[in-house]
C-alpha cells in the first residue's frame, strides 16, 4: 500500500543521485522517491522488484530489479535477508520523514545492526554498475567475494554498515554560529531564521560575492559576538557585513616594503616621491630668487 511521504527541495539537487542516474541510464531519482511511498514507517520494504514497479513506475519499460540493484550498490537502499526472505530499507528514512501517528507499526523484521545514516549518504559503489538482467545480487557481487566488505556469507546482500557520525548541513552550521536551536525559531514571536529565502541569500553570497561557506560562518560568528540583543530574524541582517568581507578579500595583497640598505634608489616609493617634491620646491625657490636679483 502506497503512503504519503515528504520530499525536500534539496532532493532535486542531489549530485550523487544524478551522477548515478547518468551512469546507469536508469530513472533512479524518480524511482528512489517512489520507493519512499512503498516503505513502512521505519523505512523498510519487501524486496519485490516487480511488485514495487507497479506502484512506482507502472508505465516505464524498465527492469526494476536493475533499478534496485543500482540504488543498493550506491548505498541509497540496503538489501538484507531474514528467515530466507529478502527485504530492503532506506538509511536515514526516519530523519527525513514526518510520519502520521495513525500509521500502523512496521510488520517487517529489522535489518541486522541497521544504522540510521542521514542525508541518504552515497558511498562509492561496490560494483561498476547494476546487474544487466533480473539476476540475484549474488551473481553481481557474491561469487568469490564472500569475504569482501558489504556482503554476508557471499550471498551478495548488503551488510549494514557501522553508524556514521552526523555531518551537519550548511544550514545547521549557520544556526550554530547564530546560537539558534535547530528549529531556527528566534524570539517569542516565533520567526524562523535560515528559512528557504535565507538559504537562497546565502547561495548568492557564494555565487555573486565569491565567499566560501567557511568565510560566511566566520562573518556570522564575528557579527554575533558584537551583537547584544540576540540573533536577528533573517540573514539579510548580515548582508552588508558579507559585502564588506567580499570587498576586503578582493583587495590586492600588500607588498612588503623593500629594505633600506646602502642604495638610495631602494628606499620606499613614498620617500622617493617626497624627496622629488622637496627638490622641485627648492628649484622653484632658487629660480624665483634669481629672477628678482638686480642685474649688474
Amino acid at each position: 500500500m502506497a503512503r504519503i511521504r515528504t520530499i525536500k527541495p534539496e532532493f532535486f539537487k542531489h549530485e550523487d543521485l544524478f551522477d548515478a542516474e547518468q551512469e546507469t541510464g536508469l530513472p533512479l531519482r524518480l524511482a528512489f522517491a517512489g520507493i519512499w511511498t512503498v516503505c513502512d514507517r521505519e523505512g523498510r520494504f519487501e524486496w519485490r522488484p516487480r511488485a514495487i514497479k507497479t506502484d512506482v513506475l507502472p508505465y516505464d519499460d524498465v527492469d526494476f530489479s536493475r533499478v534496485l540493484d543500482a540504488l543498493a550498490t550506491r548505498g541509497f537502499v540496503v538489501r538484507y535477508r531474514v528467515a530466507g526472505k529478502d527485504y530492503g530499507y532506506v538509511p536515514g528514512f526516519s530523519r527525513h520523514q514526518v510520519i502520521n501517528n495513525r500509521e500502523s507499526d512496521s510488520k517487517l523484521p529489522e535489518p541486522p545492526q541497521a544504522p540510521d545514516i542521514p542525508d541518504y549518504s552515497t558511498p562509492a559503489p561496490r560494483v561498476n554498475d547494476a546487474s544487466p538482467t533480473r539476476h540475484d545480487l549474488a551473481q553481481a557481487e557474491g561469487e568469490g567475494e564472500g569475504e569482501r566488505e558489504g556482503n554476508i556469507d557471499g550471498g551478495g546482500y548488503a551488510q549494514a554498515r557501522e553508524p556514521m557520525p552526523d555531518a551537519p548541513t550548511f544550514r545547521e552550521q549557520m544556526l550554530d554560529a547564530l546560537g539558534v536551536s535547530p528549529s531556527g525559531l528566534t524570539g517569542p514571536g516565533g520567526k524562523q531564521i535560515c528559512s528557504r529565502v535565507d538559504m537562497e541569500l546565502a547561495e548568492r553570497w557564494q555565487r555573486d560575492l565569491g565567499l566560501t561557506r567557511d568565510a560566511i560562518l566566520i562573518v556570522i560568528r564575528e557579527t554575533m559576538a558584537a551583537k547584544r540583543d540576540g540573533p536577528p530574524s533573517t540573514l539579510r541582517y548580515f548582508d552588508k557585513a558579507m559585502r564588506r568581507e567580499a570587498a576586503r578579500q578582493a583587495e590586492p595583497p600588500l607588498q612588503p616594503a623593500p629594505s633600506d640598505e646602502v642604495n638610495h634608489d631602494r628606499q620606499p616609493a613614498r620617500d622617493r616621491r617626497e624627496a622629488t617634491a622637496a627638490d622641485r620646491h627648492q628649484r622653484i625657490i632658487l629660480a624665483a630668487a634669481t629672477a628678482r636679483a638686480p642685474s649688474r
